[in-house]
């Protein structure tokens, strides 16, 4: 498997488990499809806590048009892999 897809799987295993402690389900049932307002723990509170979570384990910083662009746990995920650049 290429370096770059076994990075992104990383990344995805890691944003999805964030998610799912933020909103308080099993990682397990997180969608990648999810889009903010999917479900209802999913809410603009939450939205913020799960960006700030994810800001904080990867050690980044999104800059306010970033965030204002993430909508999906997907988002999230492409997000996350290009502030890292290559592995």
């Amino acid at each position: 498997m290429p370096e770059y897809n076994l990075q992104r799987a990383r990344v995805q295993e890691q944003v999805v488990a964030i998610i799912a402690t933020v909103l308080g389900l099993p990682g397990s049932s997180v969608s990648l499809e999810w889009m903010f307002g999917d479900v209802p723990q999913w809410d603009s509170l939450k939205h913020v806590a799960i960006i700030t979570q994810v800001e904080e384990h990867f050690n980044l910083v999104f800059d306010v048009d970033q965030i204002t662009d993430l909508e999906s746990v997907e988002d999230i995920i492409d997000l996350v892999k290009e502030c890292l650049g290559p592995a």
